[in-house]
């Protein structure tokens, strides 16, 4: 729970410093540590590739977090179709429909989000 928390809050972080500290993070040789900085990659635009480089690690648990990452990162990018569909359609039932589907699979940060579109909109 701790770990998700912190890996949604990602995003809120300057680019080039979230890149800095990955990079960083990468020296420390212990493979929880590593499995979870290769977790932390599904919730930033990070390089796929990198993800899918450590689903072949030779440590079980860096690769069980690769893969988790690999899900939570295709999870993401549907929400935020939903999230799109929510905030631009007109049509009353596609955006109940799209309220419905974040509510039921958006992580707390989603629906923070989504609570702001939906009381303070642009």
């Amino acid at each position: 729970m701790v770990r998700e928390k912190a890996s949604e809050s990602l995003n809120f972080i300057e680019r080039k410093l979230r890149q800095k500290i990955y990079d960083d993070s990468r020296a420390i040789q212990e493979d929880w540590f590593q499995g979870c900085l290769f977790y932390s990659l599904a919730f930033w635009d990070s390089d796929t590739g990198e993800i899918e480089r450590a689903c072949f690690d030779n440590s079980k648990i860096i690769r069980y977090f690769a893969e988790a990452a690999i899900t939570i990162r295709e999870k993401r990018d549907g929400l935020k179709k939903m999230s799109s569909v929510f905030q631009t359609t007109q049509n009353l039932a596609e955006r109940v429909a799209a309220y419905l589907t974040l509510s039921e699979e958006a992580g707390n940060l989603h629906i923070d989000e989504l609570y702001r579109c939906i009381y303070f909109p642009a």
